[in-house]
């Protein structure tokens, strides 16, 4: 069964999207997957986990499975990538960060 993981800022109540935990045989986790690409294969998901870290590194990050008890509150928060009311696409997000490579 998969399991499907998000990195969370509680403080600002914003998450992204980490995709499905891929696990080794001896089931610690080994990397995340957004279908059937790795999650380091993309650079635009990769230039978007950067800037998050520095907007919310500093006010306490946490990876938080789907299938965790307080997942139903978080999942009420503002997502980057989402496609819900109030998130925010991947491409917004870095289009304005001096760090990037420019996506719009």
């Amino acid at each position: 069964m998969s399991e499907y993981f998000y990195l969370v800022c509680k403080e600002r109540e914003v998450l992204l999207f980490l995709g499905k935990g891929v696990k080794k045989d001896d089931g610690i986790l080994d990397y995340f997957a957004i279908g059937d690409t790795r999650n380091v294969a993309n650079p635009l998901l990769t230039e978007v986990l950067w800037k998050f870290l520095a907007d919310y590194g500093k006010y306490g990050l946490l990876v938080v499975s789907e299938y965790e008890a307080e997942f139903d509150v978080l999942a009420g928060y503002r997502e980057i990538g989402g496609d819900r009311f109030g998130d925010i696409t991947l491409e917004e997000y870095v289009s304005d960060w001096k760090g990037g490579a420019g996506w719009s």
